[in-house]
């Protein structure tokens, strides 16, 4: 069985204060045995917008994904 979404967010589980090394998809893989396929991933996203963004969200974007995501934007 298995799960089609639209864009894999590339973050990990937890919230603000209590941040996981497992990864949204990875869980959801390994806990409930689901094969996930993404449509389209965040970084590819970022990559593809980035030039068009002001200096400012690129680094809110860069610092978000540094602490929330399961591996860097570039």
């Amino acid at each position: 069985m298995g799960l089609v979404i639209a864009v894999d967010r590339l973050e990990r589980l937890g919230d603000k204060d209590n941040i996981e090394d497992l990864g949204a998809v990875e869980y959801l893989e390994k806990e409930l045995n689901l094969k996930v396929h993404s449509i389209q991933n965040i970084k590819t996203i970022y990559n593809l917008i980035k030039g068009s963004l002001s200096d400012e969200m690129r680094i809110l974007w860069e610092e978000y994904y540094s602490k929330y995501g399961i591996s860097t934007l570039e």
